[in-house]
């Protein structure tokens, strides 16, 4: 199952003294990479030149929503798909995440628990069994999950910016990333 996103405005659009739902379709992968390259006064001038009907003053005006159907206009939030501008969202790579010999069994459990929710909500069926593969096979959801599209392997990177701790170390080479390592407390 390939789904849209829109772009949608938080309070509708002011019209005629009413809120009017203001949804602009757009690829989510595109959008990613404009919010990650440009700062909150760029984008915001790019949306109002792309239409002039848009009257934002700020970033949290505006959220992206999953297309459920375009005819009748339903659109829904789905967690883990909100607006980023961590470069990461990207492409950061979960295979050193999943598999780090000290924490990987607890990143993968950590994972797992925010996606079993998904197995019962719209996505593709190749998620699903993704997320399946997860409860028993680590190698294997890492096999299915480079087969998703951009929005499913979004929601899998989503999921573990915001709960594992990572952080970018410089190197001869440039930036790796690497997991934030805890270490015990002397006293």
């Amino acid at each position: 199952m390939n789904c849209g996103y829109a772009l949608c405005i938080k309070d509708g659009l002011k019209k005629s003294g009413h809120n009017v739902n203001y949804y602009l379709p757009v690829d989510l992968e595109i959008l990613d990479s404009y919010f990650t390259t440009r700062n909150a006064n760029e984008m915001l001038a790019m949306l109002h030149n792309m239409d002039s009907i848009l009257q934002l003053h700020s970033m949290n005006q505006i959220s992206i929503k999953k297309v459920v159907d375009k005819e009748n206009e339903i659109y829904i939030d789905e967690k883990f798909t909100e607006i980023t501008t961590d470069s990461r969202i990207l492409n950061l790579e979960i295979e050193p995440i999943l598999l780090d010999p000290l924490k990987g069994d607890k990143h993968t459990h950590v994972l797992l628990n925010c996606l079993l929710p998904f197995q019962k909500r719209i996505v593709s069926e190749e998620f699903k069994c993704a997320i399946e593969a997860l409860k028993t096979d680590k190698i294997e959801f890492l096999k299915r999950y480079q087969k998703l599209p951009y929005s499913e392997k979004r929601i899998v990177r989503s999921i573990l910016l915001k709960n594992i701790p990572l952080q970018k170390e410089k190197d001869f080479t440039g930036e790796s990333l690497n997991l934030k390592k805890e270490f015990p407390k002397t006293a």
